[in-house]
Parts: C-alpha cells; sequence; structure tokens
C-alpha cells in the first residue's frame, strides 16, 4: 500500500503511527492554521497531489478536520472522477461518505489502483474531489479540496512472467 504523500521540499513531516509518515506541505499547514481561527469545521485533503505505481494496490489518501465541534462525529462525502484514469479499469471508486469519529482530527481512506499493464513511462489520472456541503452540513472544504493521483505504469507482464 501507498501512502499519499506530498512534496519533500518546505515540508513538515509527523509520524502517524505503523510506520507511516505523514509529510504536509508547509503552504498547507499555513492555510489550515489561518482557518483554525474561524468558527466552522473544516475537511481537507493533507496534500493536494500524488504519483502511485499501478502495481500498489491501495492508496492512503488522509484528510484532516479543523475546527473539530466537540461531542459529534462528521460525516462528508467524496467523489471520485477519472482523469485519463478509467474507473474499474485503472482503479475503484473510494467509498462514500466518510466519516470522521468524535474527536478525530486525521482520517485515512483507501482507493483502490488495478493493475492494468499500462506499460514502463506510461501513466494515468485521476481527480478525487471533497464534495460540497449539503446546505444541511456544518461544515466548509478546507484550502485542499482536490487531489489528483497519477497512476505509473510498471510494465506489462507476458505469460512467461517477464515484465515488457
Amino acid at each position: 500500500m501507498a501512502t499519499l504523500t506530498g512534496p519533500a521540499a518546505g515540508t513538515e513531516s509527523d509520524d502517524i503511527g505503523s510506520g507511516t509518515a505523514l509529510v504536509i506541505p508547509a503552504s498547507t499547514i499555513a492555510r489550515a492554521c489561518f482557518l483554525r481561527n474561524t468558527n466552522e469545521e473544516i475537511v481537507s485533503f493533507a496534500v493536494a497531489e500524488s504519483a502511485v505505481s499501478e502495481n500498489a494496490g491501495e492508496l492512503e489518501i488522509l484528510f484532516f478536520r479543523i475546527n473539530p465541534i466537540q461531542g459529534r462525529p462528521l460525516e462528508f462525502e467524496v467523489v471520485t472522477q477519472g482523469g485519463t484514469a478509467i474507473r474499474n479499469q485503472h482503479y475503484l471508486d473510494m467509498e462514500s461518505p466518510l466519516i470522521f469519529n468524535e474527536g478525530e482530527t486525521i482520517l485515512a481512506a483507501r482507493i483502490t489502483i488495478l493493475n492494468a499493464g499500462l506499460g514502463t513511462g506510461i501513466s494515468r489520472s485521476l481527480t478525487i474531489s471533497i464534495a460540497v456541503p449539503p446546505s444541511r452540513s456544518k461544515y466548509t472544504r478546507g484550502p485542499v479540496s482536490l487531489a489528483t493521483v497519477t497512476i505509473n505504469g510498471v510494465g506489462a507482464v507476458s505469460q512467461n512472467g517477464i515484465v515488457q
């Protein structure tokens, strides 16, 4: 399984357990800190872009909850849209809705990446977005409300097991 991480320059890292390092762009941290001064709950991706090999199996995507309202969970929707990636051929939709339990501020969700035999040097992309909240909801989309995932091909496998 791969983990969604951001660019290394100007980032801060935090170990979130299980040997997974969370890398967050400094610009996202700055925007999140600014948003803490509002009275609304905010849902945001940890990073806006990531790349994964098509043989990774799953990609873990991290979400932030900013200004959690004490004593209640928060449910939100995500939408998976293909760029050049094709649903059910290169990836499977992410489960939605997602729920932050009471007190949670970081949530990990997974998207299944399918090995479609893209071939070395070939890639496909898809976009995941935090859905616009319905009017009855009490959250807003945060500083990173879209994430682009690039699926990189690793080569087609022939019948005798040799990577082409």
